[in-house]
């Protein structure tokens, strides 16, 4: 039943709205009428052609809803042969709409345990997100307060970066200007105390450079554009560099004096001594002759008496040795007073006699030639491995092992003098030598009557 009333309304439904469309603008008319009359002067109405206004507007609404209701055709016709009630059709919908409106009450009464536990879901779902809202309102503010938080930090951080980035800068110009003026702690336990070696000659190289940069007149950017000189850490330094440059003297002259004391001694390895004790630290002679002249002289004095005695003990030993090994010390080896050109006359007349056949060919070379002459790459002769094995040598052998050995002491010795004193001193250290190979040498000549030793 409920169905078929549903479908009688459901068809009937256009003429009601019908009706109620060709009702709506008198009861409009109706209601601004009596509105108008209750409130009196409330409402002010703007004149003539306003009212006018609205009166056309209303006629184009009235318009619609007649075409609106005649486009349906079974109204149209029912409508046209009168057949159709609006008042009992309307007392008609009514009714169905107060049935059906009891039976949603029943059905709603039927369901209201289930309605109910569904409200306290609903009420259970709107407290969970209420605590949620006022959870994400918290997390909102605390976001808030983190924001915040984080632009302090943040400028906190810029600004710590402004000031590392400063102290950075300072750190570099400091740093380099100490590196100029100011002498480390450990510079001074190197120089105090320390060894001579490498690490003592770098430390005083460095307090070189330190003592020529606090007396520099000249504006530096590593001094803030100022003379070093006129720095305050420059005045007060110059007091201790020249302190420590006394004392680096006083160890450097303590430490040439004794190397060149192994020099005095027997059987020294020079060449050993003069390489590894003094042209390794040639530097330092270089600071002596800077920082003072006088020790750098005494220095120089010292090497060259040292090595003067050296030199003139050991030519004379090794001439003393190779003497030993003179062949015209054999007797018949070599020419006599007799065996020369121009003899006396008492000697031609025993030219047939024994005499006169053991007579030596002064004018004979032999080997002798071939010894002095021919062996371009001739080695000194090692006197004690000679006189070990027995040997003689002709004069002329011995004369050239010594003169070899002489030009390879000169050579060395000049090429040292120059490297580490920057000065020749032949004639300091070889006059005592020279002086004693030329007499020997006169000595021999004068009872030699050997020609070919001679030419």
């Amino acid at each position: 039943m409920v169905t078929t009333k549903v479908a009688v309304m459901t068809s009937d439904r256009t003429v009601q709205e019908a009706a109620m469309s060709l009702t709506a603008p008198v009861k409009r008319k109706k209601n601004i009428t009596e509105n108008c009359i209750n409130t009196g002067n409330a409402i002010i109405f703007a004149g003539a052609d306003e009212e006018h206004e609205m009166l056309l507007h209303e006629e184009e609404r009235l318009s619609a809803d007649l075409a609106q209701f005649l486009s349906n055709p079974s109204l149209k016709a029912a409508l046209a042969d009168g057949s159709l009630d609006l008042t009992s059709y309307s007392s008609t919908v009514e009714g169905e709409l107060h049935e059906l409106e009891t039976q949603c009450i029943d059905v709603y009464r039927s369901k209201k345990e289930e309605i109910a536990m569904l409200r306290a879901e609903l009420e259970s779902c709107d407290a969970v997100l209420a605590a949620l809202q006022e959870m994400l309102l918290g997390f909102q503010a605390d976001l808030g307060g983190l924001s915040g938080d984080i632009r302090n930090l943040q400028e906190k951080s810029r600004t710590l970066g402004i000031q590392l980035r400063n102290r950075r800068q300072a750190e570099s110009g400091l740093k380099e200007f100490l590196n100029h003026v100011v002498i480390a702690p450990n510079l001074v336990h190197a120089i105090c105390k320390g060894p001579i070696n490498d690490t003592f000659l770098h430390c005083v190289q460095d307090l070189n450079r330190i003592q020529k940069d606090i007396h520099d007149q000249i504006p530096r950017d590593w001094a803030c554009g100022e003379a070093p000189s006129k720095t305050v850490a420059g005045h007060e330094m110059k007091d201790h560099v020249y302190k420590l440059r006394l004392v680096a003297v006083s160890r450097i002259r303590d430490y040439f004096l004794v190397q060149m004391g192994f020099l005095r001694r027997p059987q020294t390895n020079v060449r050993m001594i003069q390489v590894h004790g003094l042209l390794k630290y040639a530097l330092l002679q270089d600071f002596l002759e800077k920082t003072s002249p006088e020790i750098a002289s005494e220095i120089y004095k010292v090497y060259v008496e040292s090595m003067s005695k050296t030199m003139y003990s050991l030519f004379r030993t090794y001439q003393a040795q190779l003497l030993q090994l003179d062949s015209s010390n054999t007797k018949g080896a070599t020419a006599t007073r007799q065996d020369v050109i121009a003899i006396e006359d008492s000697a031609l007349r025993d030219a047939i006699t024994s005499k006169a056949k053991s007579r030596v060919d002064t004018f004979t070379l032999g080997n002798r030639a071939n010894n002095v002459l021919e062996e371009v790459s001739f080695r000194p002769i090692l006197s004690h491995v000679a006189l070990a094995e027995e040997k003689s040598y002709p004069y002329e052998m011995l004369f050239r092992s010594i003169m070899l050995h002489l030009m390879d002491a000169v050579t060395n010795e000049y090429v040292f003098c120059r490297q580490f004193f920057k000065r020749d001193a032949f004639q300091q250290l070889f006059s005592a030598t020279l002086g004693l190979l030329l007499e020997q040498l006169e000595n021999y000549l004068f009872g030699c009557h050997d020609a070919l030793a001679l030419l």
